[in-house]
């Protein structure tokens, strides 16, 4: 079976992105494959116990760290349950700061890739680092669709 691709930059939803590929997943009789793809983490350093204020900075983080972890969490929860409802084949998958060639490789069989209009005015949060969307565009050997949500 044919698939598409839907590519997403970050830790954010877009909405009208999603609902546009899976018009056309279900028009074309195609799987879905999502690919969330994010920055890596960011790591922290080590404070000494004598430091307060380093180490409840850490503690900050890592808190941050987590509620990163879960929020990318619930969004491939989402976007698993809209799939669902709405009566597409697929599969949902987090990458965590992924290489050109992994992207290339999962796009190879691909029918089409679609991905949200990168807007400079919106800054992702936690997008790829290794590489611009444009880098990867011109690597990628099947049709791309930018969809805009503005």
């Amino acid at each position: 079976m044919e698939k598409m691709i839907l590519l997403i930059n970050g830790l954010h939803l877009p909405h009208e992105t999603l609902h546009a590929a899976i018009k056309s997943a279900l028009e074309q009789d195609c799987a879905l494959e999502v690919l969330l793809i994010t920055g890596d983490a960011p790591r922290d350093n080590y404070a000494y116990p004598s430091d307060l204020e380093a180490a409840q900075e850490i503690t900050g983080r890592n808190t941050s760290l987590e509620a990163s972890q879960s929020l990318a969490e619930s969004q491939l929860q989402v976007i698993r349950d809209i799939m669902e409802s709405e009566g597409v084949r697929g599969e949902v998958l987090h990458w965590e700061e992924p290489s050109i060639e992994t992207i290339v490789e999962a796009s190879r069989n691909a029918r089409l890739l679609i991905m949200e209009k990168p807007d400079p005015d919106r800054p992702r949060i936690q997008s790829v680092t290794k590489f611009t969307m444009d880098e990867m565009v011109a690597k990628l050997g099947c049709e791309v669709r930018e969809w805009s949500s503005v």
